[in-house]
């Protein structure tokens, strides 16, 4: 397999990108995300201002990129690990690792999506996951019974990822002992209707 060198500028590109989202995140879980300004990521990273508009446009993009690439991470992990599973398993086991994401990243997430998030930053998550359900439905791995006479995949999808998001909150803002694996099996008897093919 060829591939080709990173140069040394490249190189420096991607260790300046990862620093500045490392130091937006620390931020973030600090003062919240309206409090954290573009000058406290550059002082904090010791970069000027106009190294982080090579890399981002404004802070918003910096805790998209984040977390966006984050999630692609997490997707290509679990759909090269369920590939081999059902429908019905291989949904159960995407909605459990996605719980299980949440419950690692708690106050990131809750200042991401909570009540006093940015509006544009959770439509975009919201946006994101509203894609995969798509794929799912349109593949086969989603298929819920909720719809007599069928309704159209995008209509389901926004349906089914709001419902996630909103249950997402709750859990995450309120004091409760569900696990993961409990919100998942709650989730999936939600949108399904039957019991969750693993306990």
């Amino acid at each position: 397999m060829n591939t080709v060198p990173i140069n040394r500028f490249d190189r420096r590109k991607r260790i300046t990108r990862a620093l500045l989202m490392h130091t937006a995140t620390e931020l973030i879980l600090e003062k919240g995300y309206e409090a954290m300004t573009i000058q406290d990521i550059t002082d904090r990273a010791d970069l000027g201002r106009g190294t982080f508009y090579v890399h981002f446009k404004d802070k918003e993009e910096i805790v998209w990129t984040f977390l966006r690439e984050n999630f692609d991470t997490l997707r290509q992990k679990v759909e090269t690990q369920t590939a081999k599973e059902t429908g019905r398993v291989r949904i159960y086991l995407l909605w459990k690792t996605a719980f299980e994401y949440v419950n690692d990243h708690r106050d990131l997430l809750q200042i991401a999506i909570g009540r006093n998030s940015n509006a544009s930053l959770s439509h975009r998550i919201q946006d994101y996951f509203v894609d995969i359900t798509i794929t799912n439905l349109e593949q086969g791995v989603l298929k819920t019974d909720l719809s007599l006479p069928p309704i159209p995949i995008h209509v389901m999808a926004q349906f089914v990822t709001g419902a996630m998001m909103r249950l997402i909150l709750w859990w995450l803002e309120n004091e409760n002992t569900y696990s993961p694996q409990d919100m998942t099996e709650l989730f999936y008897q939600l949108v399904l209707k039957q019991k969750p093919p693993i306990t």
